[in-house]
């Protein structure tokens, strides 16, 4: 996917409001919504405890202290049950504390599970075209970062937000309380913190957006990157492989840069404001103290209650932080799980009769862009239990043939029977698992050979896997890697393509599908290991409706019919004798690779 298309989607979602989001977020808290609200309670709890603190110093000095000064000794004993208060309430902050942190971060780390399987699950439903113009690593920052920015907001984000709210409201009433006259330096600031507030919120959104975007791309350039790092190293294109990556990062350094040039000036403002006022409480609160109109107990109480009142004013900036990135990430996400598939699949759909599996193209067209046909008006049927082979140039159309067989794409006009039943009106999953495909370029995962091969389908035991394997003359590979339960690398990189290929075989045959195509199937195989299946494959495919795709005329020779393409459209068919005979496209395409 281009890094055009990227930026066309940032340019989307950043249309798109936040409240929107908010409430479908709201749907995946609502399942975990009693811890949620047992954390807030805590936190609500806590702040009890935090305006107590202060409460029980300024008892302590208003009481024993003031009474120590005034009599010119220190009665320890009354104090000390004050000290001993405070140190209890500080000890129940510290185990409210880590309670809340617990059920906080499990709720939310419960939500992002939720989000993720969710996310993962709609992924492999969608059709195979978004795949073609959708990159690997844009996918994997959804799934990843942009999800674990999700758990932020609902392990603190959200939470610590409205107990930060109700903090700054509680601490003004308590300072309110304490002395109306300091409470008006605190009340004259408010319109500048709210202009600085709006400020500061419209700036930080638009440049979170930008941020995310960025950091996607980088993403999706550096998985591209790493799967193509062969290509890269043949043609020797390292420096420019490297320096698209570097351009790139370039580009989020500049963006990140921004955005904490932006948080700085914040909260540098909050502290400076932060600073002023206080040097307004000091040089108002001084002849009230020194005239004995305010306690020192009840000064340094409301002074504690300010500078509290200062914590979740900046801790709302920090959060604002989280949240911005969090919605940012959501507004990512939701558009991955907005998609919908592109191949409908039928509300009543008709059952797959199993004796039945020929094939019928009914004047098919296809095309990938509008206006440019890659298969034009084909129609012909293949015979349940025939091998049909298909044949034709690169570009003919053969592998797209293969796609709408599989229904990995729909015709753009006509329609394709199996068994007589048009295959849109089927179930997909299970239209799918009556074919067994082996495609030239063969995947593996990093697994074992036994998973590789039977896709983690229990109802397979080892013993069938063990004959597929042998069918397909695979199980001395087997052996050599050490047994069923050899590791295989990602992508099956430590074997050879060959080696792949037969583990690819034994995979088809041990789903016993219907259908059994084969995309130039053995196109990498060297002519010793082609031999060594020749004779498998010859038994494996009587019974079954077969499309061999592959340009070696040892693989189609014995083929049922065989297929031409040009162009897209169907030119001959025929046995190998017959086409021959009439020296066509087939006989010029066999007479070239002879």
């Amino acid at each position: 996917m281009s890094l055009d298309f990227e930026q066309e989607e940032e340019e989307k979602l950043s249309l798109k409001l936040s409240r929107d989001h908010a409430k479908r977020l709201w749907g995946y808290l609502r399942p975990h919504l009693r811890l949620f609200v047992l954390a807030v309670l805590t936190l609500l709890v806590l702040f009890g405890l935090e305006l107590l603190g202060p409460w029980i110093l300024r008892k302590a000095i208003d009481g024993p202290l003031r009474k120590a000064f005034e009599m010119g000794y220190a009665e320890i004993p009354a104090l000390m049950p004050w000290l001993l208060a405070f140190i209890g309430v500080s000890a129940l902050r510290f185990l409210g504390n880590t309670l809340e942190i617990w059920m906080a971060s499990l709720a939310g780390q419960r939500v992002v599970r939720d989000l993720r399987v969710e996310l993962f699950g709609h992924i492999l439903n969608l059709s195979p075209d978004y795949f073609d113009r959708t990159a690997t690593g844009r996918l994997v920052t959804r799934i990843s970062s942009d999800c674990e920015n999700l758990s932020e907001l609902f392990t603190t984000g959200v939470i610590v937000t409205i107990v930060d709210v109700l903090k700054i409201l509680g601490f003004f009433a308590a300072c309110l309380y304490l002395s109306p006259r300091l409470t008006i330096i605190i009340l004259a600031a408010g319109p500048v913190f709210l202009v600085a507030s709006v400020w500061f919120q419209n700036r930080a959104k638009l440049q979170y957006r930008k941020v995310r975007g960025l950091m996607s791309r980088q993403t999706a350039w550096f998985a591209e990157a790493v799967q193509g790092i062969r290509i890269a190293k043949i043609f020797g294109q390292e420096d420019f492989v490297l320096g698209k990556y570097k351009d790139l990062t370039a580009r989020t350094k500049r963006s990140w840069f921004k955005t904490i040039l932006l948080f700085g000036t914040f909260f540098s403002f909050v502290d400076f404001a932060a600073g002023s006022m206080q040097a307004g409480i000091l040089w108002s609160a001084g002849p009230e103290l020194d005239e004995g109109a305010l306690a020192w107990g009840a000064f340094i109480q409301f002074w504690l209650y300010f500078g509290y009142m200062l914590q979740p004013v900046r801790s709302l900036g920090e959060k604002y932080n989280v949240i911005q990135s969090a919605f940012a990430s959501a507004e990512r996400i939701f558009h991955i799980l907005d998609e919908k598939p592109s191949l409908p699949e039928p509300a009543n759909p008709l059952p797959i009769p199993k004796d039945k599996s020929d094939i019928r193209f009914e004047h098919v067209s296809f095309s990938y862009k509008e206006g440019v046909p890659v298969l034009r008006d084909l129609s012909f049927h293949i015979p349940s239990g025939a091998r049909y082979a298909v044949v034709g140039p690169t570009g003919a159309g053969k592998t797209t043939l293969i796609q709408l067989i599989a229904r990995f794409r729909d015709p753009t006009e006509g329609r394709i029977l199996i068994g007589g039943q048009d295959i849109r009106r089927l179930d997909l999953r299970a239209h799918r698992r009556r074919i067994g495909i082996v495609l030239q370029d063969v995947f593996l995962f990093a697994s074992n050979i036994l998973e590789n091969v039977r896709l983690w389908d229990e109802s397979i035991s080892e013993e069938a896997v063990v004959e597929a394997l042998q069918a397909v003359q695979a199980y001395d590979l087997v052996e050599r890697a050490g047994g069923l339960y050899a590791p295989v690398n990602e992508r099956g990189i430590t074997l050879s393509q060959g080696e792949r290929q037969l583990l690819a075989f034994a995979r088809a045959l041990v789903h016993d599908p219907q259908i059994l195509i084969l995309d130039e199937a053995t196109a990498n195989i060297d002519s010793q290991t082609e031999r060594r299946i020749q004779a498998a494959m010859e038994r494996v495919m009587r019974g079954r409706t077969t499309v061999i795709i592959a340009h070696r005329l040892s693989t189609i020779r014995e083929a049922d019919c065989i297929l031409v393409l040009e162009h897209g459209r169907l030119v001959e068919r025929g046995t190998h004798e017959q086409l021959m005979e009439r020296q066509g496209l087939y006989a010029q395409l066999t007479e070239a690779g002879a």
